[in-house]
């Protein structure tokens, strides 16, 4: 009888043992922090992303907000979109065209170049644990 809990306490001290070594997930993401600014300016609000080459990684997103950002990139060179948008002044639409009930908003505009986001030039190499990054934009 003792030989069996023996045993049986053995193989469950082993399975703990096993679960403690590490066997999760191999990290694929890191932290990435930082500033936004354009033309020396923070950005008051919009999103930064990090985009990788391989087509199997989600994309890393984070909130551009009074000029900072957080986001989990993915592991390796990934490329950087930035997007802010800004107010048009008197201009405002229907959210819903067709709906008679709809909403008023306000339009918008993309406030960054487009050197920055559709057309980006900007590229980063992510690696494991926390980074700062810092993006200072300038629209010339």
């Amino acid at each position: 009888m003792h030989t069996v809990r023996a045993a049986a306490r053995g193989r469950s001290l082993a399975a703990l043992l096993l679960a403690l070594a590490g066997c999760g997930a191999p990290v694929t993401t890191a932290e990435v922090t930082g500033n936004v600014s354009l033309d020396g300016q923070p950005v008051r609000e919009g999103l930064v992303s990090f985009e990788s080459e391989d087509p199997d990684k989600s994309p890393g997103r984070g909130a551009i907000t009074d000029g900072k950002y957080t986001a989990e990139a993915p592991l390796g060179k990934v490329k950087v979109l930035i997007s802010s948008p800004k107010e048009i002044p008197g201009r405002k639409r229907k959210a819903y065209e067709n709906d008679p009930k709809s909403k008023w908003i306000v339009e918008t505009r993309e406030g960054i170049p487009a050197k920055y986001n559709t057309q980006t030039e900007l590229t980063y190499e992510v690696q494991p644990g926390k980074h700062e990054k810092d993006f200072d934009l300038k629209t010339k």
